[in-house]
């Protein structure tokens, strides 16, 4: 989005923080029920993955935040991300695909 402000990953104390709100292009344009309506794919948070890894080489915890809430797209987003990283993570099958979260990724 060509309005806000850029990524720049610099660390400037003993944690990084990185926050997700998604890339809605109609950001300023909806009503903030639907501004977070945003589905990151795998390929756009491989995007982020070096730049995390870069930030945990100078600080002595990262902290991810996905704020991109709409449909639960925040859960399905943080559990790939920490996956990539190396983190482990829980497996997402069975989790719903993303445009089916809206149905409860929580139902039993």
């Amino acid at each position: 989005m060509h309005s806000l402000m850029p990524f720049i990953n610099e660390v400037t104390s003993s944690f990084g923080y990185m926050r997700f709100h998604g890339r809605n292009p109609h950001w300023f344009n909806s009503p903030v029920s639907e501004r977070y309506n945003y589905f990151y794919s795998d390929e756009e948070l491989k995007e982020f993955v070096p730049e995390a890894e870069r930030m945990g080489s100078k600080a002595q915890k990262v902290y991810t935040f996905f704020n991109n809430c709409h449909a639960g797209f925040a859960l399905r987003n943080a559990l790939s991300f920490k996956r990539m990283l190396g983190s482990g993570g829980k497996d997402l099958e069975g989790i719903l695909p993303h445009d089916r979260v809206s149905d409860s990724i929580f139902r039993k």
